[in-house]
C-alpha cells in the first residue's frame, strides 16, 4: 500500500490500513469535515463578496471587528475539526494495535 503524501505538509503520514476504518470512523471524519465546511460556508455567505475578496461595507472599526470574528470562527472550527480527527485516529490506532 503506497503512502499518501499530505499536500499541505509534504510529509507521509503514518499510514493506517483502510480496513481499520469502519462506519464509525468514516462518520467521525465526515463530522469533522462538516464542522470545517459549515464555518467556511457561513463566512463565505456573510463576509465574502466576489470570490476571493472580503465584502467591505462597514466602517473601519466595524470591519476590523467583523474580520476578527470571522477569523475566530474559523479558528474554532479548525480546533473542533482537529479534535474530532484526533479521536478518530486514536480509535483506529488502538484497533490496529498501534496505540
Amino acid at each position: 500500500m503506497a503512502k499518501v503524501v499530505h499536500p499541505a505538509r509534504n510529509t507521509a503520514p503514518d499510514a493506517l490500513p483502510a480496513e481499520a476504518f469502519g462506519e464509525i470512523e468514516l462518520n467521525g471524519i465526515y463530522e469533522a469535515g462538516c464542522v470545517f465546511a459549515a464555518a467556511l460556508h457561513d463566512i463565505n455567505h456573510h463576509h465574502i463578496g466576489e470570490p476571493g475578496s472580503w465584502d467591505l461595507w462597514g466602517s473601519g472599526p466595524d470591519e476590523l471587528a467583523r474580520l476578527h470574528a470571522a477569523l475566530d470562527q474559523m479558528a474554532t472550527a479548525i480546533k473542533a475539526s482537529r479534535a474530532l480527527l484526533t479521536s478518530v485516529e486514536r480509535r483506529v490506532r488502538r484497533a490496529d494495535g498501534r496505540g
